[in-house]
């Protein structure tokens, strides 16, 4: 009987190991994942704070009642969170007064803000559906529902009511990705335009 080369059996184990962990849904390829449409915004909104020095920025979004925000740690993280506020008054107040972090706060945790989604960017540079071993994940909350984007989901074989499917994840990024994308993209246009009108967005 013989046997393989120690070289030629090392070979082949590596690419069963690669070809199981390609088959795993936990380990998904990135090019399984739809692009982040957040991760060309949110270097744009950076880009306009670091200019102008800002470490929070807040608008008003085509409805009278709803506003955007966004709290950013330079290098570290960018919190954003855009909510429906029952004290639209209040909100102008923290706009024209250049209060940005008061907004970002009173959107965040007050009892008058609802309908609310909050996303924590943990590295500035979008949402990340799959993170990398030593990378920390990104979450987004919509309503009460919290999701983690820890690149974690069911295996189709064995079902798991803990964790989500890999079609349930990917809609639920995109749905995130999409949401924390307008909210940047409102605080972008509104920096443009030099925070004109309150902030607010036409």
């Amino acid at each position: 009987m013989t046997f393989p080369s120690p070289a030629r059996a090392s070979g082949a184990f590596a690419a069963l190991v690669a070809t199981a962990v390609l088959a795993t849904p936990g380990f998904a390829r990135s090019a399984d994942f739809p692009a982040a449409k957040s991760a060309i915004a949110v270097k744009e909104l950076i880009a306009l704070l670091d200019a102008r020095k800002l470490d929070a920025f807040a608008a008003g979004d085509s409805d009278p009642h709803k506003f955007v925000a966004a709290m950013y740690v330079p290098g570290v993280q960018m919190f954003g969170v855009a909510a429906t506020s029952d004290r639209a008054g209040d909100m102008e107040y923290f706009l024209s007064h250049k209060d940005f972090k008061s907004a970002y706060e009173s959107l965040r945790a007050s009892a008058y803000s609802k309908d609310g989604f909050i996303v924590d960017d943990a590295e500035c540079n979008g949402l990340v559906p799959q993170p990398r071993k030593s990378q920390p994940n990104d979450d987004a909350v919509i309503g009460t529902a919290r999701r983690t984007f820890d690149g974690v989901f069911a295996d189709p074989k064995h079902p798991d009511p803990n964790k989500p499917t890999f079609d349930e994840y990917v809609k639920a990024y995109v749905d995130a990705d999409e949401r924390y994308t307008h909210v940047l993209t409102v605080l972008v246009e509104a920096l443009k335009k030099g925070s004109s009108e309150s902030g607010r967005l036409r």
